[in-house]
């Protein structure tokens, strides 16, 4: 079986490593106190974490709700088509001409002020995107198995 520390194919040892219980090899047992040898009829019946954590999550693909990129010139033309001043959009739509042009100018809105926009000028700014989340492994098309050495590296990685 794989050790719950690096992940290592051997015998395992229960040992508690910062206060938790795990199923480790002999070189990671050294980091903490060792507790009884399992017993191979004993590994059948404990459970891994990561199965029963795997049984237990659903993925269900996200729906995101993202601003267009050309959001500003979208706006802009609109407004100018309907023969719209930025005041008299602004007193239409019950918003600020402040954040109106800030909106014209390249900041972005947020997704309700929007979404007025949206309505009272008859343009797409908020396109939704599904984003399907992948399992643990997915993306080498082959899932390993979780272990906190893996982890600790990808804790690793993204610190640099």
């Amino acid at each position: 079986m794989q050790c719950d520390s690096c992940g290592k194919e051997s015998v395992l040892i229960r040992a508690l490593i910062e206060g938790v219980e795990l199923r480790v090899c002999q070189a990671c047992a050294s980091y903490g106190e060792k507790l009884d040898p399992l017993i191979e009829k004993k590994q059948e019946v404990i459970p891994r974490k990561e199965e029963v954590i795997a049984e237990s999550i659903v993925l269900k693909p996200e729906v995101i709700e993202m601003i267009v990129n050309d959001f500003a010139s979208r706006i802009k033309s609109q407004r100018q088509k309907k023969g719209l001043t930025q005041e008299a959009l602004s007193k239409s739509i019950n918003e600020k001409e402040s954040i109106l042009r800030k909106v014209e100018a390249g900041k972005k809105p947020s997704i309700s002020y929007a979404r007025k926009l949206e309505n009272f000028l008859d343009l797409v700014l908020v396109k939704e995107y599904v984003d399907t989340p992948k399992k643990w492994g997915e993306e080498k098309k082959e899932v390993e198995e979780a272990t906190i050495g893996n982890m600790i590296k990808m804790r690793v990685r993204k610190k640099k």
